[in-house]
């Protein structure tokens, strides 16, 4: 098996790649480039769990960034722990392949009691007092303390958010150079995560200044990982979960089902309020392209889809039968999904006043869509491809950038 290292630059799609990207330019110009296909939702721990299993989220579980815990009567974002996701990880089926294999996984997500030999992720400490103090987890326990030394604190507030810059992706890089100097792995996977909130924020114009200066910093953390890689003997993937393209409009169902007495809230401090999921006889989960929706009373199920597909802006509603065939989203964590049309993004919210998102995530590619947990293995191995973006694109349509080698031969991989 060949040493590889695989870069997830979150939001990084073919239209980015170019003058202000001269690292991944050059890594695309050596290596063979081609589509590939994605999953629904195009959302990160949906489409990571596609990456590391080759399963659809109807397979390994990870049917948006979080959902609603039915036996907690609570809604739960961002968990961490590996134990939630179904299926063969690709680190698994390479340890059968070859006793010998070793893989460290270093800040994509799941990361938590991994199988994955070496291991490191975000995780704040919550102390009695209140405070939330920057940290992260690995495993073994004793690579934390060995970054933190190496390194210092992760910068937890830069990873994602108002204060984004690139501390954050330079610390996971270094990191992961650490790991890979003195394990060696046989297959890195590492997450970069630094264009994500900007795109987000200012919409994938990469002639936006900050657009701009995102890219050149995030190409250079690039540069320093595959040139690291090239010097060891490594192979480079740079994968990508989903591209940003633009919306106009967002749908809120919730306020549609608010207005039809299906939604409950109860009054938080200085007149705001909180959705109550186990008291609402229905609520939508929103994760931009697409939304969950929970039906509590099922003797109400067809009173809110028939609400559903009145809605202006949905495209689809899949109740549990169509989406096992149409969109491969359905398992125990989901009841309904819908879709709004290509212009529109999804918003929840129970009050009056929400803002539309201008942006949403597009559907990008994936190297495992379509393939066994084995085939993704070798494929993540082997694969060196590209996915174009159509010019006037939307979520449907559109792709990521996905994985170039630092080998001059072409490589492909049968889909």
């Amino acid at each position: 098996m060949n040493p590889t290292l695989v870069i997830l630059a979150v939001g990084l799609s073919p239209a980015l790649v170019g003058e202000h990207t001269p690292n991944l330019r050059r890594l695309a110009a050596r290596g063979a480039l081609r589509p590939l296909d994605t999953v629904t939702p195009a959302v990160t721990c949906t489409v990571q769990s596609t990456l590391v299993t080759g399963l659809p989220p109807s397979g390994h579980g990870a049917v948006a960034n979080g959902w609603y815990f039915r036996d907690l009567s609570e809604v739960w974002l961002w968990r961490q722990s590996n134990r939630l996701i179904a299926g063969e990880k690709i680190w698994d089926a390479g340890k059968a392949r070859n006793p010998a294999f070793t893989c460290a996984k270093m800040f994509w997500w799941y990361n938590m009691y991994s199988s994955a030999d070496w291991s490191a992720t975000p995780r704040p400490m919550y102390p009695a007092d209140g405070r939330k103090i920057p940290d992260h987890y690995a495993q073994p326990y004793a690579l934390h303390d060995e970054l933190d030394a190496t390194l210092g604190p992760f910068p937890l507030f830069k990873f994602w958010g108002p204060l984004t810059d690139i501390s954050s992706s330079e610390w996971i890089a270094k990191a992961t150079l650490h790991v890979m100097q003195t394990r060696n792995p046989t297959l890195t996977l590492t997450y970069l995560p630094h264009l994500d909130y900007n795109l987000q924020r200012l919409g994938p114009d990469a002639s936006h200044p900050r657009i701009e200066e995102d890219l050149k910093e995030v190409d250079a953390v690039c540069g320093t990982l595959i040139d690291y890689a090239a010097s060891s003997g490594r192979e480079v993937i740079v994968v990508s979960e989903y591209g940003i393209t633009p919306v106009t409009d967002a749908v809120h169902i919730n306020r549609a089902l608010r207005r039809a007495g299906l939604v409950a809230v109860r009054p938080e401090e200085h007149g705001r309020e909180i959705l109550d999921p186990g008291a609402s006889a229905a609520f939508a989960l929103a994760d931009h392209q697409v939304a969950h929706v929970y039906v509590n009373d099922r003797k109400r199920i067809n009173e809110v889809r028939a609400l559903l597909e009145g809605l202006e802006g949905v495209e689809r509603v899949l109740d549990e039968a169509s989406s096992a065939t149409s969109a491969s989203i359905t398992s125990a964590r989901a009841s309904w999904s819908r879709s709004p049309r290509p212009s529109a993004g999804s918003a929840t919210t129970t009050g009056s006043t929400t803002a539309s998102r201008r942006i949403s995530r597009a559907p990008s590619t994936s190297t495992a869509s379509r393939a066994t947990t084995r085939s993704s293995c070798s494929s993540i191995r082997r694969s060196t491809c590209r996915s174009s973006l159509p010019a006037g694109a939307s979520r449907s349509a559109s792709s990521a950038f996905a994985p170039c080698s630092t080998s001059s031969r072409p490589r492909t991989r049968r889909s």
